[in-house]
């Protein structure tokens, strides 16, 4: 933090939700186009700054109870990726997504933050960001991203404070952190990435607004549609025998 956090908050306690959440990160990479050295200054600056509001997440997470404000801040890796930008963004892997994030995205430990600025061929940019799911949710993910590009545009009136009262809606208990439901694997998977075009999407679009008299966002028309589709294909076929 760009500011020594005060001893008040020093230990920051986590929720009976929070305590439940399994040590997974919440995560996203921000692509920017090609840009300048003095920008990369800029990055860890207003990221210092952001920080100094959301001080957990500069902190270490200790036995699933508490978070130590210690100001030891966060992991902050440069990389460099052999490809332009453009080509990378064509038809990106999950694969080669996940080497853009500064650690593994399912072994979150005491670690609450973590940012990789990843620079591409072109000089294009992949900023990997990862939140510990135990200290925020999404909404609070999102929260911290846009406090974090509001600091880095000097756009102040922008600034949106945290709320750290969670664990005193959700008081703490003695609970132990629930197994994965699908045990961990060292083979290869392979995965799958379903691209749906703007035009498509605009025809799933008008297809619900015909049904309902409000037109749904492009994230709601599109959600609904997979869910429809998920409950489709998993939902029990009669029997031919009756």
């Amino acid at each position: 933090p760009s500011s020594p956090t005060p001893q008040q908050f020093r230990h920051y306690q986590l929720s009976s939700l929070d305590q439940q959440i399994p040590p997974v990160y919440n995560h996203l990479v921000l692509f920017y186009p090609a840009t300048t050295n003095a920008q990369t200054y800029n990055f860890k600056l207003s990221v210092s700054q952001a920080l100094t509001h959301f001080y957990p997440l500069a902190g270490r997470i200790i036995n699933n109870s508490i978070v130590d404000c210690n100001d030891e801040g966060i992991p902050f890796k440069e990389a460099q990726v052999k490809c332009r930008l453009s080509d990378f963004l064509h038809d990106p892997l999950p694969q080669q997504l996940n080497k853009l994030y500064p650690f593994p995205l399912d072994d979150a430990a005491e670690l609450p933050m973590g940012i990789q600025f990843n620079t591409f061929l072109c000089g294009g940019i992949g900023i990997g960001v990862c939140v510990s799911h135990k200290i925020g949710d999404a909404l609070s993910f999102f929260t911290f991203l846009n406090t974090w590009a509001a600091i880095a545009r000097g756009d102040t009136k922008n600034v949106v404070l945290p709320e750290l009262v969670s664990a005193k809606l959700f008081p703490p208990r003695n609970v132990s952190v629930p197994e994965p439901v699908m045990e961990k694997s060292e083979k290869n998977i392979a995965t799958k990435r379903l691209v749906f075009s703007a035009s498509k999407i605009e025809e799933i679009r008008a297809k619900y607004a015909v049904d309902h008299e409000i037109r749904p966002s492009r994230i709601e028309a599109l959600s609904a549609f997979i869910w429809s589709r998920f409950i489709a294909s998993t939902k029990e076929k009669p029997s031919p025998n009756g």
